[in-house]
């Protein structure tokens, strides 16, 4: 048996598995032969099969899930022909192979067939070693190449989908009292987060309005802005109120326009820093790469020379070791640095932003023009490049900075020179090293940073303190002169759990002193976590007070209602002993609450305190409810309530929602009340058959699955998933065709008696397909009306239709299939009605 076009229907999938045998991977390029003898009927008659020859899928132009060398590339819209005489393919053009970063075919008639729009390039005539597959249970097509084929970090250039013209709002209420024997203190908070989406731009606004008691409403805007992604430069642009990226001078809003790289752009293999692994095969060899014993990644090369520069980010680092396993048997091994720090991109990539407007800090005496930008390279495997500018009146600034990957760790260093209102130059040097051992799995993390002048200021600070008139030295009073900061965790192998210490130090000009240390084991056994800390903090202007932490979380109840009981026994300084219960629940992934109940006693000032609190929170469909209550033996009592929630506008109406997100979904299903998104059981389709999806993830591919559990059983889906790319911000309008009526399982045979041969098709009075013939004779459908008619056919022939009449009784076991109680008959067509 050859293999044809695989895709799956709507109706017959009971038989699509015996029939198609294996439509999970298929090929189109080869018409199937199936041996009827397999399915001969009683009395000698066989099963004419010739309908499915030629295969369910036709030439024309197909919305399917592309995977190249078995990477996701999102879904594109595939041609389907036969390029004349040849077997069905798909067909290659020049964009699909500039989207998919592979490398165009040197030969000009290729070139040629690629740029016309009406050719159908098959994958073998760009390389004789290129293969394909289609699955049609996946709607998805497989392409294999040679990685030569392949161009080098191929960008995440799309397609992105922009999504429909809509408006959102997202609301977050809280109202809090506070009150003791003495006083109270009433607070309300409003925030708002809103905006309108018009093809590819996108306005946002965010704000809060806030009171205190009788005090009048504080409104503060926080930003307002029009923005939109651009692919080609992988980039984002913003008009309006915003903040600066804050990467290497501090964050600070402005008024303008501003153009800055968006790296969630770039594909997953180009996120985060890894080196690129450059050497030479003598055969076709295979290439394989580990990090800590773990195999990271495996490709084969051919002979000559080879680079990877594909490899996913490994968080933190830890050196990487390649093998080359030549077809010969032999091998060579050798060792790549991979220490990762921010400040280090991979070899060829770049990131810039550029800021001009005036600046719009909060509480600034005065605002001024602002000119920032920045630039960020990737030389090479060992180093990293990173400039920058801050011009203002009166105030500019310049960075320099370079990054190292060593094998003795990753090393970042840049220097930071300030002239604020025409005054001299201050300098700020900072240094930043992480390493990781692979031999301990240590991994440490060290930042400092030196002020060789007093009065080192950021922009926002000589904002705040510009007056002249008021501040005659707007440089005086505590000014920082040296910081180091240090984080390390070490892993205890056999011993089990783990050992991390953190501490800060800081010291100004003015001989002030403060520091910070902790240092801790955790470890789980099971579901019970342990967490034992001590730490240490102090200054120069007050004694160090020395703190120690003792915490348990022990689960109780049952998985599908979880419930975790956390203990913690604090002794401190000041507090002297502190004990804490804290005992939290929810009702599982599809019961929409949790709680939270808690106990403290402390002694602080000669006095013993008392308190106890509860917290619970209700997460329905369109609002989100939280509240909580506490009070002490000290006559303190407080309490709050919450409500989150958003609205969506959209063509077809207005929409509720508990959450968004940056980028959503919304989903349209006729009919499928009840049924629930996978990802977010609790989140059901309402009576509309609709529901909203948030937090996609944009620039990726998203799969939105339906669970049909809980759907009227009269209802079906005739698609359950859909993956989309969405745009950042975009609200995408996803649409599932379902189809309602009575699932019936009858049994008839034919006018003799014979049972209905297996596998024929059977369709309604208007010639839809709604069922097939399965095992036993049985017939299977979904009908629309109670009582109808009909038509079965298993070939093309006259002698091979019939038609047979049903009536389903008025009220039907809406749970279960309808079976009657004697078979009916299915009798020959009249001639004149024979399809």
């Amino acid at each position: 048996m050859t293999m044809a076009p695989c895709v799956r229907s709507s109706w017959p999938w009971l038989v699509s598995g015996a029939l198609l045998l294996g439509s999970g991977g298929c090929q189109l390029a080869q018409a199937v032969e199936f041996d009827a003898s397999f399915l001969q009927l009683q009395g000698g008659e066989r099963l004419d099969l010739a309908r499915l020859a030629q295969g369910p899928l036709p030439p024309g132009r197909y919305e399917l899930d592309l995977w190249l060398n078995d990477q996701s590339r999102g879904r594109h819209p595939i041609r389907i022909d036969s390029g004349g005489a040849s077997p069905l393919h798909p067909c290659l053009t020049a964009a699909l192979l500039a989207q998919l970063g592979i490398r165009p075919p040197e030969d000009p008639a290729l070139q040629q067939a690629l740029a016309d729009p009406r050719a159908c390039p098959a994958p073998e005539s760009l390389d004789p070693l290129a293969q394909w597959r289609y699955d049609g249970n996946q709607l998805a097509l497989y392409l294999t190449l040679p990685q030569a084929r392949l161009l080098k970090s191929p960008a995440n250039t799309g397609p992105w989908q922009r999504g429909i013209t809509a408006g959102l709002l997202q609301y977050d209420l809280n109202q809090y009292h506070y009150g003791t024997s003495e006083r109270t203190t009433d607070q309300r908070y409003l925030g708002l987060e809103g905006g309108l989406n018009w093809q590819a731009w996108r306005l946002r606004h965010r704000s809060t309005l806030s009171q205190r008691d009788q005090a009048a409403t504080d409104w503060n805007n926080l930003e307002t802005n029009l923005w939109r992604s651009l692919p080609s430069w992988q980039s984002r642009l913003t008009l309006g109120q915003a903040n600066t990226q804050g990467q290497f001078f501090d964050s600070l809003g402005y008024r303008g326009v501003s153009l800055a790289a968006d790296p969630r752009m770039l594909s997953d293999q180009a996120q985060g820093f890894a080196p690129q692994i450059r050497g030479q095969a003598r055969s076709h060899a295979r290439i394989s790469v580990h990090q800590q014993g773990r195999l990271l990644y495996q490709t084969t090369v051919p002979p000559g020379e080879f680079v990877i520069d594909d490899l996913y980010a490994t968080g933190y680092g830890g050196d990487l070791e390649v093998t080359v396993l030549e077809a010969d048997g032999s091998q060579q091994t050798f060792t790549v640095a991979n220490n990762g720090l921010p400040q280090l991109l991979r070899a060829g990539q770049h990131r810039f932003a550029l800021t001009l407007g005036r600046t719009d800090v909060a509480d600034a005496d005065t605002q001024a023009a602002l000119l920032e930008g920045s630039w960020h390279q990737g030389l090479s495997n060992l180093a990293s490049v990173y400039l920058g500018s801050q011009l203002s009146e009166h105030y500019s600034a310049g960075l320099w900075g370079l990054a190292l990957n060593s094998p003795w760790g990753a090393l970042a260093l840049d220097l930071t020179a300030a002239v604020p209102h025409e005054d001299q130059t201050r300098q700020r040097w900072r240094a930043r090293y992480s390493r990781q051992w692979t031999d301990t799995d240590t991994h440490l993390t060290i930042t400092g940073q030196h002020y060789r002048q007093p009065g080192y200021q950021s922009l926002a600070d000589s904002l705040r303190r510009s007056d002249s008139e008021t501040t005659p030295d707007p440089w005086q009073g505590d000014s920082p002169h040296n910081r180091l900061d240090l984080t390390m965790n070490q892993p205890l192998g056999r011993l089990g759990g783990s050992l991390y210490l953190s501490g800060s130090w800081l010291a100004s000009w003015e001989h002030h002193r403060q520091w910070y240390g902790q240092l801790g084991y955790q470890r789980q056994w099971g579901p019970v976590g342990l967490n034992l800390s001590a730490s240490r903090s102090g200054a120069s202007s007050w004694s160090p007070e020395n703190r120690y932490q003792l915490t348990l979380s022990l689960p109780l109840g049952q998985q599908a209602y979880p419930q975790t009981l956390n203990l913690m026994l604090n002794h401190s300084s000041s507090q002297h002993w502190q004990s804490q219960a804290y005992l939290s629940g929810s009702g599982g992934p599809l019961i929409p609450w949790s709680y939270g109940l808690s106990t403290a006693r402390w002694q602080e000032s000669g006095q013993t305190h008392h308190t106890l609190g509860a917290n619970g929170q209700w997460r329905g469909q369109k609002l989100a409810l939280s509240g909580s209550v506490s009070g002490d033996n000290q006559q303190q009592r407080q309490y709050s309530l919450g409500a989150r929630g958003a609205l969506l506008l959209h063509p077809d109406g207005l929409l509720a929602s508990r959450d968004l997100g940056e980028s959503i979904a919304i989903i349209q299903a006729p009919g499928a009340a009840g049924a629930h998104l996978r990802s977010w059981p609790d989140i059901q389709l309402d009576a509309d058959g609709i529901a909203v999806a948030p937090y996609l993830t944009p620039f990726r591919q998203n799969t939105l699955e339906l669970d049909p559990a809980g759907m009227d059983p009269n209802v079906e889906l005739l698609s359950t998933q859909q993956q989309v790319s969405p745009d950042a911000g975009a609200v995408m309008l996803l649409q599932f065709a379902s189809r309602q009526g009575f699932p019936v399982l009858l049994s008839a045979a034919l006018a003799d008696g014979q049972p209905l041969p297996f596998g024929a098709q059977v369709r309604d009075e208007q010639g839809e397909a709604v069922g097939a013939v399965i095992q036993g004779g049985q017939l299977y459908a979904r009908v629309n009306s109670r009582q109808g008619r009909l038509l079965v056919s298993w070939g093309e022939q006259t002698d091979a239709q019939c038609q047979l009449s049903y009536q389903l009784p008025a009220r039907p076991n809406a749970a279960a299939l309808y079976l009657p109680p004697t078979p009916l008959r299915c009798q020959a067509l009249p001639q004149e009605n024979t399809p």
